[in-house]
């Protein structure tokens, strides 16, 4: 069946790159300071009326990386920033509403980079490393160059584990409740889905739990059974679903001193 893919509408700008209702300001466009560190990059961004970018769909992203073709360019730092494995925020203070951190990407640093080559996933990197940057702003401002006031950024609280909830979309963390502090009595099922086309990748990240007192299950989307442990599997495991959507039950009969079990999700 034939179909119609309807881009978002653009506002009227000089700026060069125009997508959805803002400008995007490259940083390998500005001959004078290519590569910068986290603060002295955001301070570039202000001076432009503009902040490090911020992401809130596939299609951005896809946005983003057809800006770097060509360019050689296989990285690029974005606005993120995360004070824990599970507290990443934007710091332009907009939602954290869309994520596509990979899962594998470590707990190397505080800042994110954008690996636009790719597959457009983000990692954490070291706030302290030079790296090329994109800018972004609403169309229509007029910028002088005045530096914007600094914003002062408050940390997101911590991610829920996602126990009984509604159903996870896309990507995104689940863990045991109460992780990482104690193992507590529970029965949770965590339904996971994407859009049709994509499937979902977990990614466990730890596991530390007794064998006597806990079950995990990992479904498929027609109720197979892709995986069960117990107990402290190494290395951690991962499992992929045949379609669009992944369930995960865990059920605990201990609190005893054991942190539990923690995981990523991601949608490709």
């Amino acid at each position: 069946m034939a179909y119609v893919c309807e881009i978002p509408t653009t506002r009227s700008d000089t700026c060069a790159h125009n997508f959805n209702g803002y400008c995007y300001l490259l940083s390998h466009e500005n001959a004078t300071s290519p590569t910068l560190p986290f603060s002295a990059a955001l301070d570039s961004c202000h001076q432009n009326c503009a902040d490090l970018v911020s992401i809130h769909s596939k299609r951005e992203i896809s946005y983003i990386q057809s800006l770097y073709t060509g360019s050689n360019i296989s990285t690029t730092m974005i606005g993120a920033l995360t004070t824990s494995p599970l507290t990443p925020y934007w710091i332009d203070q907009s939602r954290w509403d869309y994520n596509h951190v990979s899962p594998r990407s470590g707990s190397s640093g505080s800042c994110f980079q954008m690996a636009v080559s790719t597959d457009g996933t983000w990692y954490q990197v070291d706030c302290k490393t030079s790296q090329y940057f994109v800018c972004k702003r609403p169309n229509g401002i007029t910028c002088n160059n005045t530096p914007a006031p600094p914003v002062i950024v408050t940390p997101a609280p911590t991610n829920p584990s996602g126990c009984n909830s509604t159903t996870l979309f896309d990507s995104g963390y689940i863990t045991s409740p109460n992780y990482p502090t104690s193992f507590v009595y529970s029965y949770c099922v965590y339904k996971i889905s994407t859009l049709g086309p994509y499937r979902i990748g977990l990614y466990f990240s730890d596991i530390y739990t007794y064998d006597s007192y806990t079950s995990v299950q990992v479904l498929d989307s027609d109720g197979k059974v892709l995986g069960t442990f117990r107990q402290a599997v190494s290395p951690f495991p991962y499992y992929y679903s045949s379609s669009n959507i992944l369930t995960v039950i865990s059920v605990s009969t201990t609190n005893q001193g054991y942190r539990g079990w923690a995981a990523k999700f991601l949608s490709f």
